[in-house]
């Protein structure tokens, strides 16, 4: 995603992204944060970067909500280290300006969503990115088709009441030679 690579009609990738707003899941893992520091950083045109998170329990037994799931395992993460140098105490501010946390489960019909969240997003959304999955390999099988399979075609469902959007599904793949 740098600026001077060219898309479609000679633009940039920065003049494509300019003003759109974005839909990203699986921005808790590792290639979900990675993608959005790098679209902070490099996207400064983007409107809007709308993230899917669902709330988790924690160990003991606490409900942690997405908006404390993006501040505690993504903006607290060492990825964002060189936007917190660049906006210094305007680091917050800049996220608040940019990304809205978005309640939703990729395991659950409409992507979990409220109903009037999802079709506004649905209005205004031009890019979606899916990189939501469950990478663990003591999974239960039905969480993983639920994530794995199933999410993804929730995501293009989800994609269907939009106006023509740009989908790119992100896989997470682990490959063994014997």
């Amino acid at each position: 995603m740098n600026g001077g690579s060219r898309l479609g009609r000679n633009l940039t990738i920065r003049e494509y992204y300019a003003d759109k707003e974005l839909l990203v899941t699986g921005v808790t893992g590792l290639v979900g944060k990675v993608l959005l520091e790098k679209i902070l950083r490099d996207l400064p045109g983007v409107r809007r970067v709308h993230l899917l998170i669902r709330e988790s329990v924690a160990r003991n037994g606490r409900v942690v909500s997405p908006d404390e799931r993006l501040q505690s395992e993504v903006l607290a993460s060492s990825a964002f280290d060189r936007l917190r140098e660049i906006h210094g105490d305007g680091f917050s501010s800049m996220v608040q300006g940019k990304v809205e946390v978005v309640r939703g489960d990729m395991s659950r019909q409409d992507l979990g969503m409220d109903p009037a969240v999802r079709r506004r997003l649905q209005d205004g959304v031009q890019v979606i990115i899916n990189c939501a999955a469950t990478v663990a390999f003591d999974a239960s099988i039905r969480e993983a088709l639920e994530l794995n399979c199933l999410g993804p075609l929730r995501v293009l469902e989800f994609a269907r009441g939009c106006n023509a959007p740009l989908v790119a599904q992100v896989s997470t793949c682990f490959v063994h030679g014997t």
